[in-house]
């Protein structure tokens, strides 16, 4: 009873009141929650793989894991976009958080099944997709021109807060740990946040219809075509110079994950300090966010 009320009290204080118009969202909170949702779910993700291996001992099951989640989520990435203008944020939010939850899982029995490791992967890329397709759109929906570089960062700030505390509790939780797997309790830990925060998705998130913007505009999204219309205009996008010009960057935008994670935390360290050097490099990205968006 006490967490529903205090989910009351966080929605209340997401949204104003308009009595002409109904309930109204203030889009930098809306920002806010989204962050929060991100911390749950990809930010604790960061966490895990900047433990090296996603926390395995077994370098192969990382490999398999994530060769398979970053071509899946390549694929639903792009067309993520068809599934947030007919089902909205609210469920890609929630469904995506569920599957980081579900890759945890699977990286820690992958130890009896390694099979586990490529269907974790590959759910997730799914489910990656479907969360970051939600996510860049409402934030670019609720940004405008003036303040788009301060509320990316505020963005950016809680969800690798994520990290660094999932960094952090890592370095704790496996403090007394000798070996190269992170212990039972710390896998089980991150996947109980993940689920909490998908599960809040539909209580917190305001439709984008009622969230209003700091010029006091508001958030309009089209009118969702047919499932075949939606998908036809995304491969007709493809053909967008924009789109062309950019592959490069979309490809080199995770490349150097594998070195950072794997090659140099997961070979070089143990898993208590691969844990603080995850912390480390989360906060780092919290600092520079914080800077660039300025």
């Amino acid at each position: 009873s006490l967490t529903a009320f205090g989910v009351q009290l966080f929605v209340a204080g997401c949204m104003g009141q308009d009595d002409d118009k109904g309930p109204r969202a203030d889009a930098k909170s809306q920002v806010v929650v989204i962050g929060f949702l991100a911390f749950c779910g990809p930010g604790l993700f960061n966490a895990l793989n900047g433990l090296g291996n996603a926390g395995s001992s077994d370098a192969q099951v990382a490999a398999m894991a994530n060769g398979c989640l970053y071509c899946t989520f390549a694929i639903f990435g792009y067309f993520g976009a068809v599934a947030f203008n007919l089902w909205g944020p609210k469920m890609l939010l929630s469904l995506g958080g569920l599957t980081y939850a579900f890759y945890a899982i699977c990286i820690f029995f992958s130890a009896q099944i390694k099979a586990l490791a490529l269907l974790g992967g590959v759910v997730l890329g799914v489910g990656a997709g479907f969360f970051w397709a939600a996510q860049g759109s409402l934030m670019m929906a609720y940004a405008t021109p003036k303040s788009r570089g301060r509320l990316i960062s505020i963005f950016w700030v809680i969800f690798n807060l994520g990290g660094v505390m999932g960094g952090l509790l890592q370095f704790a939780l496996n403090f007394h740990t000798e070996g190269a797997n992170a212990s039972p309790i710390s896998y089980f830990t991150f996947v109980s946040v993940m689920v909490l925060g998908a599960c809040m998705a539909p209580m917190v998130l305001a439709e984008p219809s009622s969230v209003v913007r700091e010029d006091g505009s508001p958030v309009l999204f089209q009118q969702a075509e047919s499932a075949s219309d939606e998908f036809r205009s995304a491969i007709m996008a493809l053909k967008d110079p924009f789109i062309l010009r950019n592959l490069l960057f979309y490809l080199a935008s995770n490349w150097f994950y594998t070195y950072n994670f794997n090659g140099f935390n997961g070979h070089q360290f143990n898993i208590r300090t691969r844990g603080l050097n995850s912390a480390a490099f989360w906060a780092a990205q919290m600092w520079a966010s914080a800077r660039f968006g300025q």
